[in-house]
């Protein structure tokens, strides 16, 4: 990560990004920089992993940071929510969600944002346990559907 995006954040969240989460950044996992978000070969623009759930480039992701803390979003009780500055969003769930972590933890728990409800969810307790997912709904899939074609 460029460290003119990393101050950035940093500046953004008001604290020092997680050492695990900064690794994987710049480790990032080429299978999952490949692994294909659908079976239909479709060339959008989030057509991979890397381009959505779990953020590859430093630079989409600060313009995602700066973008959820913009203006506040309205819960249901058309109160305003403002974007907390320790959690940092990593990525996207395609229908309007967030996934984060807490600049605080070192384990670097996940949490998804639910846009709809105005809330965050705990999906998991640390960072490997995330990559874990994505591997076993991208990967596992591809292989089902490389397994399928095979056969027919």
């Amino acid at each position: 990560m460029l460290p003119a995006i990393r101050r950035e954040l940093e500046k953004i969240c008001g604290a020092p990004l997680p050492a695990l989460w900064l690794q994987l950044i710049a480790e990032y996992p080429t299978e999952l920089r490949l692994a294909r978000r659908s079976d239909d070969d479709s060339d959008d623009e989030e057509g991979c992993v890397g381009d959505a759930e779990l953020l590859a480039d430093p630079a989409d992701i600060l313009a995602l940071n700066r973008e959820v803390r913009a203006t506040p979003i309205p819960d249901a009780h058309n109160r305003e929510f403002l974007w907390p500055a320790r959690y940092v969003v990593i990525g996207e769930s395609g229908d309007g969600d967030y996934y984060c972590i807490n600049a605080d933890d070192p384990d670097c728990g996940v949490y998804q944002f639910l846009h709809l409800q105005v809330r965050f969810k705990r999906l998991t307790s640390g960072f490997s346990e995330f990559l874990e997912m994505l591997v076993d709904a991208y990967l596992d899939f591809d292989d089902d559907v490389a397994n399928s074609e095979d056969m027919t």
